[in-house]
């Protein structure tokens, strides 16, 4: 099996979701900071109601702070969405 690419956003979220493991709050606020607007936004435009999609983004965020030991920093999605790829530019 081929190692990751090494990539320092990786790296600082796989350090937070460790730090999530052992308890400690750090890592989760880490991640809630990076990651709760982008995701707020994706369900606000998926579902069209602010507070279903805060709903909707607690809850992600519920889950995964519960499920963070079955967390496999190793295994990246092949393939990202398409609003998470880096968009070019035309030379």
């Amino acid at each position: 099996m081929e190692a990751p690419a090494t990539n320092p956003d990786h790296e600082a979220d796989l350090e937070s979701m460790q730090q999530v493991r052992r308890g400690e709050t750090a890592g989760a606020t880490r991640l809630f900071e990076r990651y709760s607007g982008p995701l707020l936004r994706f369900t606000g435009r998926l579902l069209g109601n602010a507070a279903e999609a805060e709903e909707v983004t607690q809850d992600v965020f519920l889950k995964l702070m519960s499920r963070a030991g079955q967390y496999d920093g190793r295994r990246l999605p092949r393939r990202f969405p398409a609003h998470s790829r880096p968009r070019r530019h035309p030379p």
